[in-house]
């Protein structure tokens, strides 16, 4: 029902009034369920708090769909940092936040009760994000922990093909890569494949690549990029939240090639406008092309050392099983021997156990529309004494 909290929220928010800390509050909660890096505050903090430069235009409205020397500076970081290349200025659209640019797409891209492909699991702010007003059909396409959760075309023709023979016309595929909740990349090949099929049903492609600078083993190419002779459906979001750790700056960025699109997300921008003061903070950030490399470099070791200690803290003290991951800030983490039995009420009360006894609170995968009970999102991108200390706590209270 619109209006009631997801229990992602309420948990965030609990843990925010009884937050954890080794000197003064020492039983307080972590969390780990939130996706937040914490690992760069300190860099980011210390250019925050550098003082800005402002002109009279920067005090006044100004281009509700972003300040034009902020489009510019964002297609320079697209092509430089990003490596897309010929990317258009006039085609960037800035609103509130990736899930701004989300709604905006839903209204402006779908009619009424058409469908979206999306994989499961998968994060489901997406379904808030595309149906909560204007009635997307959000068509899952699960993937399954039994061939380690391998997106498979055929399977992904299949949700298609059975959403036409149920009158549903598909309109989207959304991808999101980096993955949420799995913490992969797609190869080359695989998004290849994608696009190769969306041709051959004539989709649009929803391209979420707002993890595409928390890649820390491998690389990573975008969709744009790969799928450059269909660019005209391809539509390219992203953010600050994760990359930049500015969550909290609520900036988001939509990329198209679509006049007909970027026109209408524009003109929807009216309702999600990013303030001139952030806006003239993250041209200057982005701006500044060897700070953003520094800072990628270090957050790149920094996760990947996360990670390393995580999977095998889960692996030697915990017998946890998780998914080999190579970007992002989370891992999906096998709990099921934790539960009294295989179901998604017993992962409910194992996801109690841990929130209230634990006080370490990670996301059950109902919650990500898993189709297997007993996986669980853990975010990591937190200070060792975090991640040992939470180790402790579930290796106490599980073992009971």
């Amino acid at each position: 029902m619109i209006g009631e909290p997801s229990p992602l929220v309420i948990a965030h928010f609990k843990c925010a009034d009884n937050k954890f800390c080794p000197d003064t509050n020492p039983d307080g909660k972590i969390n780990f369920g939130t996706a937040e890096n914490h690992l760069m505050d300190d860099e980011m903090l210390e250019m925050v708090n550098q003082p800005l430069s402002f002109s009279a235009q920067h005090i006044h409205y100004g281009q509700l769909h972003g300040i034009p020397s902020f489009r510019v500076a964002i297609a320079g970081f697209m092509e430089e940092i990003l490596k897309i290349s010929d990317v258009n200025p006039d085609n960037i659209v800035v609103a509130s936040g990736a899930s701004a640019i989300l709604e905006s797409i839903s209204m402006s891209l779908f009619e009424d009760g058409q469908g979206l492909v999306v994989p499961t699991p998968f994060y489901t702010g997406f379904i808030h994000d595309f149906s909560t007003r204007f009635n997307v059909k959000v068509l899952q396409y699960p993937l399954s922990p039994h061939n380690n959760y391998e997106l498979e075309i055929d399977g992904l023709k299949k949700v298609i093909e059975k959403a036409k023979k149920d009158g549903i016309i598909v309109r989207a595929i959304l991808m999101c890569s980096p993955q949420n909740p799995l913490g992969i990349t797609y190869s080359d090949r695989k998004l290849e494949q994608i696009i190769q099929t969306a041709k051959e049903y004539n989709l649009d492609i929803i391209s979420d690549e707002i993890y595409a600078r928390s890649v820390y083993q491998g690389q990573f190419k975008s969709m744009l990029e790969i799928g450059k002779d269909y660019r005209q459906h391809i539509h390219f979001v992203y953010g600050f939240a994760k990359d930049f750790v500015l969550s909290g700056f609520k900036t988001g960025v939509f990329y198209s090639e679509n006049k007909e699109l970027v026109s209408a997300v524009q003109e929807i921008a009216y309702f999600h406008p990013v303030s001139n003061h952030s806006q003239r903070f993250l041209e200057n950030l982005i701006s500044n092309r060897t700070w953003c490399r520094e800072f990628t470099r270090k957050n790149k070791t920094r996760l990947f050392e996360s990670y390393t200690m995580i999977t095998d803290l889960f692996e030697s003290r915990l017998d946890i099983k998780i998914i080999e991951a190579n970007a992002g800030i989370f891992v999906w983490a096998d709990f099921s021997n934790y539960m009294e039995d295989q179901t998604f009420e017993a992962e409910l009360k194992l996801f109690d156990k841990i929130f209230n006894e634990c006080h370490v609170s990670i996301i059950p995968g109902q919650f990500f529309k898993s189709n297997t009970p007993g996986w669980f999102r853990v975010c990591f991108a937190q200070k060792e004494e975090y991640i040992t200390t939470a180790v402790k706590r579930l290796e106490k209270k599980l073992a009971q």
